[in-house]
Parts: C-alpha cells; sequence; structure tokens
C-alpha cells in the first residue's frame, strides 16, 4: 500500500504543480481522514482540517442527492468571492477536493482532475503484487552442497 500513496502523491503533486491558480489538493478517506495534501503545508491547522471538512460537505450532498433519488454524485462545485473549491468522489468513497482562485479555469481544471481521477483509481484498483521469491538456480544449489560437504 506504501507504494501506492507514493505513486498517488506524485499523480496529486502534478495536479497541484500544473497550475498556478490551484491553492491546494487533498486526499481523504471515505472516514474524513486526510491521505494527502499539497498546497498548504503540513503544520498549517487550516490543511488539517481540510480533510473532515471535505468529506462531511460532500458526504452531506451525497445523501442529498440520494434522497432526491439521483444516484451517485460525480462532482461538488463550491463557488466562493475569491475561489473555487471542486470535490469528486475517487474509489470506494475516498474524494479528491481541489481549491483554486477565482482567476482559475473551471473548467480546465475539471477536465485536469478527471484525468488524475482516472490514473488514481486505476492506481487503487490494482491488485498488490505478490512478493517475488528468488529463483533457485540448480548450479547455485550444488555449489551450497559442495561447500557443506554433501
Amino acid at each position: 500500500m506504501q507504494e501506492k500513496l507514493v505513486e498517488i502523491s506524485s499523480v496529486l503533486e502534478e495536479l497541484y504543480s500544473s497550475d498556478k491558480h490551484i491553492i491546494s489538493v487533498v486526499l481523504v478517506d471515505d472516514v474524513g481522514l486526510l491521505l494527502f495534501s499539497a498546497g498548504l503545508g503540513k503544520d498549517d491547522p487550516k490543511e488539517l482540517v481540510m480533510g473532515p471538512i471535505s468529506h462531511a460537505i460532500f458526504s452531506g450532498n451525497m445523501e442529498q442527492g440520494e434522497r432526491a433519488e439521483m444516484k451517485r454524485m460525480d462532482l461538488l462545485t463550491l463557488e466562493f468571492s475569491k475561489g473555487f473549491i471542486l470535490i469528486n468522489p475517487c474509489f470506494k468513497n475516498h474524494i479528491i477536493s481541489v481549491a483554486m482562485d477565482k482567476n482559475g479555469n473551471i473548467g480546465l481544471i475539471r477536465l485536469k482532475l478527471s484525468k488524475v481521477l482516472e490514473k488514481v483509481n486505476k492506481i487503487l484498483m490494482e491488485k498488490p503484487k505478490a512478493p517475488q521469491k528468488p529463483e533457485i538456480v540448480e548450479k547455485d544449489l550444488k555449489d551450497v552442497l559442495k561447500l557443506i560437504n554433501w
């Protein structure tokens, strides 16, 4: 799983770095735990609460949509006076949240986000690789047996 998180972090960091108008990118698990963040800084209290807040907002709106029989939510867009936040579902009840300033191009960020979601979902759906067993070569085995006088 550690390898997957490193790979996902790289993909999300690439999204964050791709546009000067992106303020932060966060990946949150199904209970609101912040798994990845880029932007505000790891020790910034604002960054620490981005995960639980994004999860609560998304979950509440998703519940509202389900009660109205609208099926699964694809994207939640929040518009503020100084910018936007896009929240997308990802994998099994995880979410990716992107905050951007008001000068950002929502359409372009949505396009980039959809490509990132494809990559992240693909990474998370991959089955873990089985540990490789060392190959025992017959010649090496014979050498070992000679050493122990077998």
